[in-house]
Order: structure tokens, then C-alpha cells, then sequence
């Protein structure tokens, strides 16, 4: 019996370093990157069905809407995702609550003030309500390319004047025009692009972008342009050819992505929620996870940030991958094996012990 312990607990010391062996040599070999995935958007539902019910609860519900009555303006957005996502797990307002909404809608704006706000922010002013109906006509608007070209011919009459150029107008207008001109290598059709280019360029607007990702768009439209190749006469100013010519496409084509998936967000929500999460993105890998997360949650995507944070929601976008899983078994593997040695090793003690108490 003792030879068989013997030989037992060299097989298992051979296999706890085996393990470890091949866990370090995994590690070694593997990026940290690769460790986790994209989860699918089916996943993502899951996910998101999954969150505790203590997140979301009939308190919540009552105390997310009604503070987003007192907001100013009335936040309807937040309403719209609270009340979709209450309505997904069986919960309805409170009488009290349901009558303050009631009595808000009721106050909403007439027609005529609503369709002067529309005509405000296609125009551009500042002062326009960025609601549904203004939201919707300022995108009518920057999603042709007449804009592009505009900011194109002021930023680069700004550059021959020795004058300061808005780097961030300057990256959004040529992804736009180039996206147009169909020179990008890369990064979804244009139709997505310059989706994503409008939210962003009214997002900028009204100052919801993060400094993140300004500070991104600053440097994209820094090395966009070769100012060089600019036109320099009334005739060129009125040639769009002249503007694609100077474009860098080899650089647009690294931001790209980065619009589209900001249209895939655009697309899955409502506008006035796509651009309220504007303000949690940060960078590139930020817009995946949002355009993930807004795609598998849908309307109830901006309540579900707004409740447990971006942080956690965007945790709700990835997976373990294969690797991921083998290292997590690996890992278990071991936890098993030195807890059966620290077992054998006890059990050998404690039979010596005996034996030689027996022994005396």
C-alpha cells in the first residue's frame, strides 16, 4: 500500500506541473485580447434577461420616471427605455406615477412649436430642442454630403489664411465625403458611414461628445487632409473632385469603423436614445460594445446604462473564448491537484503521527 501511495502521489505531482507547464506555456502564447469575444446578440439577450430583478424593480421603475418628469426638459427618452424595460418583466407604473405621465404628455408641445423646432435644428441653430422630431430633421439634413464639402471649403480657407482649423470638423467632413466618394478600403458601405457621421457631428453640436473621443476625432482630422491638394480657386471650390483628391483615404479608412458601428447603434434605437448614449463612448472599442449592447437590448438599452452603469452593461457584450475556457480549466485542474497533494500530504503526517504513537 505504501509503494501504490508512492507512486500515486508522484503521478500527481507530475501532473500538477504538467498543468502548470501548459498553463504558462497558454499564457505565453496567447494575447490577452484573445482570452474573451464578441457575445452574439442572442447572448446578449440572455444576458440582459438574466440581470438581477433587485436592478429592476418596481421602486425603480416609479422613481426612474418620475425623475425623469422633474428633469428639464422632461427627459422622454430615459421614460420610453424605463418603461419598455419594466413592460419586459411584468411591471406597470404606479397609479400616482402613471397620472403625473399622463398629464405631461398632455403638455407637450403644439404641432406649429414642433414644426418650427424641426425647421430650427435642420438649419443648424444652437437653440433648437434636440427631441424625436428635431433630432430627426437635423439628421434629414447632415446625412447628404452638401455640409461635408462646406466644412471642407471653410476649414480649408481657414489653413491658407494661417488661421486656426477645427480638427474635428475637419476628421467628420472627410470620413463623410469619402464615405460618399466610395474611396475608404474598409469599414462598412457609406449609407453607415455617414449615419454614424451625422449623430456624431449633432451629438458635437450640443455637446454631448466626451472628450474622448473628441480628442479621437482631433486626430483623425489632423492627418485627413493634405491641405496641399485643397482647391485654390473659385472654379475648384465648386468641384467635389477636388476635395476627394486631397483626402487621405488610407487614414479615413482606420476611422471608419468607428462611424459605422455608431450607425448600428443609430439603427437599433430610437434617435433620441442612440444620441444620449453618445456620451458613453469613449473610443472605438467603446462604440462595438454599445452597437452590441444596443442591438440585443433595443429600446431598453439607455435604462439599463442608466441603472447599472456602463462598466457592467458593456460586460454584458463579451464571452470567454475557447482559449478563455482552457485556461479557466486549466486553472481548475490545478486548484484540484494541489489541494489533493496539500490532502495526501496531511494524510501522510497524520498516518506517521500514529504510527509512531502506536509505537511508544
Amino acid at each position: 500500500m505504501r509503494r501504490v501511495a508512492r507512486y500515486l502521489a508522484l503521478t500527481l505531482r507530475l501532473s500538477a506541473v504538467a498543468t502548470l507547464a501548459l498553463s504558462l506555456w497558454l499564457l505565453w502564447q496567447t494575447p490577452v485580447a484573445q482570452y474573451f469575444r464578441a457575445a452574439t446578440v442572442p447572448e446578449v439577450r440572455l444576458a440582459i434577461d438574466r440581470l438581477s430583478g433587485r436592478d429592476f424593480d418596481q421602486a425603480w421603475l416609479d422613481s426612474t420616471v418620475s425623475e425623469a418628469l422633474e428633469a428639464s426638459p422632461i427627459d422622454w427618452p430615459l421614460i420610453e427605455s424605463a418603461q419598455a424595460l419594466g413592460a419586459g418583466r411584468g411591471l406597470g407604473l404606479s397609479p400616482a406615477v402613471a397620472d403625473d405621465l399622463r398629464v405631461a404628455r398632455a403638455q407637450q408641445s403644439t404641432v406649429q412649436a414642433r414644426a418650427a423646432n424641426c425647421v430650427a435644428c435642420a438649419a443648424g441653430d444652437a437653440s433648437c430642442e434636440m427631441s424625436g422630431d428635431g433630432l430627426a430633421c437635423a439628421l434629414g439634413i447632415e446625412l447628404t454630403p452638401i455640409g461635408d464639402i462646406r466644412v471642407l471649403l471653410r476649414e480649408g480657407q481657414a489653413y491658407a489664411r494661417n488661421q486656426p482649423v477645427d480638427d474635428v470638423s475637419v476628421a467628420l467632413a472627410s470620413v463623410g465625403l469619402g464615405a460618399t466618394a466610395a474611396i475608404l478600403i474598409s469599414g462598412g458601405g457609406s449609407a453607415a458611414i455617414k449615419g454614424g457621421i451625422a449623430l456624431t457631428r449633432i451629438a458635437r453640436r450640443a455637446g454631448h461628445l466626451t472628450p474622448a473621443l473628441m480628442a479621437r476625432l482631433s486626430r483623425l482630422g489632423a492627418r485627413a487632409i493634405d491641405w496641399k491638394k485643397m482647391p485654390k480657386t473659385a472654379a475648384q471650390a465648386l468641384d467635389p473632385k477636388a476635395y476627394r483628391a486631397a483626402i487621405r483615404g488610407g487614414v479615413l479608412a482606420a476611422g471608419a469603423s468607428l462611424f459605422t458601428d455608431l450607425d448600428r447603434m443609430r439603427q437599433a434605437v430610437p434617435a433620441p436614445q442612440a444620441f444620449r448614449l453618445l456620451r458613453q463612448i469613449d473610443t472605438a472599442r467603446d462604440a462595438r460594445r454599445m452597437a452590441l449592447l444596443t442591438e440585443g437590448a433595443g429600446v431598453r438599452s439607455l435604462a439599463i446604462v442608466q441603472r447599472i452603469g456602463k462598466s457592467r452593461a458593456f460586460r454584458l457584450t463579451i464571452r470567454l473564448s475557447r482559449v478563455g475556457r482552457t485556461l479557466v480549466g486549466l486553472a481548475i485542474a490545478l486548484g484540484v491537484q494541489a489541494l489533493a497533494l496539500v490532502m495526501f500530504r496531511l494524510q501522510s503526517g497524520l498516518a506517521r503521527g500514529l504510527s509512531r504513537l502506536a509505537a511508544r
